[in-house]
């Protein structure tokens, strides 16, 4: 993600910068300075929860929450950017005794591991790209064994569901999603932004989400859908709607609310079979159902969509807006048909045949 990191809707469990080892002097361009001029946050007068910076192999901290501060962080206005704690991992000036291939991303992931054995919760983390602010290191040189860390951190840390890169620039971030595409093996497609073109939808995609929230709190605040449904409000939020992110995110929305529909039967079926059972055991319009294919469909296609054009997983082309508009439409139906009848069987389709002819008086 790129640009004013208050200028998005990133709502996170923690917030990681990166500042040399003792210094939080608010330097022009730092986010020390950046969170003392927007937030009103001393990032070094902060009160430590989980302190490691004396440890070389992770130079880090963890903050208190910080709606425990007296006064609280002051938000910006407008901003629906939110953090509930703020990390910080430390470099040193030296720059022999700074490598590169000692990326601060597996600093991080070293806390991140420890904080769950401390009782800090933490499930969705934002940090900008670490070390090319004052430290000046080039995005380039710390790419590689950046993605090793990232890659190894999350099979570590199993309870982190979101990890948002961003910085001001894009073309870094440009580079580092080429990279990984190409580490992957994915295709260009999946990172499709939406244009001006679906603004009218997206804006009635965005009403539909926040109506559901207002009419099913109960059923939008369970903590996994409760997750599913702020990443989708972020994007429709946020400057650029990235097409993977929001056709991931509302499949994992559709399943959640088919699991909770079939209260707990199926639980060993794919997504295809358990709508399956809804249209069977349910009197689910052929409508919904269609929509909730159309979603699950697009979901597995952005999500696995490989390179090699033999595959029957992705067709043969790329994403058209047709596709896209299909997917809005089907997304919104979804929500606003929820929720859908169930233990209500249709009525079974009885074939009425032609009266018998009277045969003719003699």
């Amino acid at each position: 993600m790129w640009g004013d990191l208050f200028a998005e809707a990133i709502d996170v469990d923690l917030l990681v910068i990166s500042a040399w080892v003792d210094h939080y002097e608010p330097d022009p361009g730092s986010m020390v300075a950046v969170l003392l001029e927007r937030c009103g946050l001393k990032v070094g007068d902060l009160r430590r929860q989980l302190d490691f910076s004396k440890e070389p192999m992770i130079r880090g901290w963890v903050s208190y929450p910080l709606e425990r501060l007296k006064p609280p962080p002051r938000w910006p206005d407008q901003s629906m950017t939110r953090f509930k704690r703020l990390a910080v991992v430390e470099s040193l000036r030296e720059p022999k005794q700074e490598s590169t291939e000692k990326t601060v991303f597996r600093q991080l992931f070293c806390l991140l591991a420890l904080m769950p054995l401390h009782d800090i919760e933490c499930t969705s983390v934002a940090t900008p790209l670490l070390n090319t602010g004052r430290q000046k290191a080039e995005p380039e040189q710390l790419y590689p064994a950046m993605m090793r860390a990232v890659g190894n951190g999350f099979r570590h840390v199993p309870d982190l569901h979101k990890l948002v890169i961003f910085d001001l620039k894009r073309q870094p971030l440009d580079l580092l999603c080429s990279q990984i595409d190409n580490k992957l093996g994915r295709n260009s497609l999946q990172r499709i932004s939406l244009n001006q073109d679906h603004q009218e939808q997206l804006k009635r995609l965005l009403q539909t989400v926040e109506a559901f929230q207002e009419k099913h709190g109960e059923v939008a605040n369970d903590p996994a859908l409760r997750g599913y449904f702020t990443n989708i409000i972020q994007q429709l939020r946020g400057k650029e709607v990235t097409l993977v992110t929001l056709a991931i995110e509302g499949r994992k929305v559709l399943e959640a609310l088919v699991a909770k529909r079939l209260r707990g039967r199926g639980r060993e079926l794919n997504l295809y079979s358990k709508i399956k059972v809804l249209s069977k055991d349910a009197a689910v319009s052929a409508w919904s159902a269609s929509a909730m294919h159309t979603v699950r469909t697009f979901g597995n296609w952005m999500g696995h969509a490989p390179q090699d054009e033999n595959t029957d997983v992705m067709p043969q082309r790329g994403v058209e807006a047709s596709d896209m508009l299909l997917m809005l439409y089907a997304l919104q139906r979804v929500l606003s048909d929820y929720p859908w009848p169930i233990g209500a069987k249709s009525k079974p389709y009885v074939k009425r045949l032609p009266p018998k002819p009277i045969p003719p008086m003699h």
